[in-house]
């Protein structure tokens, strides 16, 4: 059973725990995970020196709860941009301008930290195995939301290949994502417009990329 018709965590979250978290994520966007730290997380919230511990007793705990506060931050997100999309079109390029609008949100808002603190957690999770099980987690509620966008918006509803093209979209994404952050502000949009219809009308089943008339 997947996590996507669940309450998000960060809905469930205090809002202390969730000051801190979203503290965490300025933190770790800005300086990285050598100055992410309990102290600095404090300092970033506002809040009195030893809060962030007595949340997050070790550095583990605060990766692994700031890993599920991000991706329940994202999952949210592309929920509800699926729930924008017309469904049935078999149209590969019908969820473009919903998808651009909500990537360039990512790379532009507090200058793309929320993406800079999900791809810095998913490269900590290789090196360190206690994360591992929370980035994989979040990774699948994403990919099951992307899944279920995948099967509404096509004509022939359930697909074999709908997992696989799910996954696909996903990894395509972070690929963009990190290239788009390595633009120049003024260059992050359009060149999210242009490589996600390349991507979207690379992964369309040839019966979807067929042009219409």
């Amino acid at each position: 059973m997947t996590r996507t018709s669940a309450p998000s965590d960060a809905a469930c979250e205090n809002p202390r725990r969730a000051a801190l978290l979203d503290a965490a994520t300025s933190v770790l966007a800005t300086s990285g995970l050598r100055g992410l730290t309990h102290r600095a997380v404090d300092r970033q919230a506002g809040f009195p020196e030893g809060t962030c511990s007595v949340s997050f007793r070790t550095r583990a705990a605060l990766l692994a709860g700031l890993t599920t506060h991000v991706g329940s931050r994202v999952a949210v997100q592309v929920r509800a941009l699926g729930e924008q999309i017309p469904s049935g079109t078999d149209d590969p390029l019908a969820t473009a301008p919903f998808a651009t609008a909500l990537l360039e949100r990512w790379v532009t808002q507090d200058d793309g930290a929320l993406m800079v603190a999900i791809l810095e957690l998913s490269l900590e999770s290789l090196r360190t195995p206690e994360l591992a099980p929370a980035v994989g987690e979040c990774r699948s509620e994403l990919v099951s939301i992307v899944e279920t966008i995948v099967c509404r918006t096509s004509e022939t509803g359930a697909r074999s290949d709908s997992r696989l093209r799910a996954e696909t979209a996903v990894a395509s994404i972070e690929g963009i994502v990190l290239s788009a952050l390595a633009q120049p502000a003024e260059r992050r949009g359009p060149y999210i417009d242009k490589t996600l219809r390349m991507v979207l009308l690379g992964t369309a089943s040839p019966e979807d990329a067929r042009p219409t008339h």
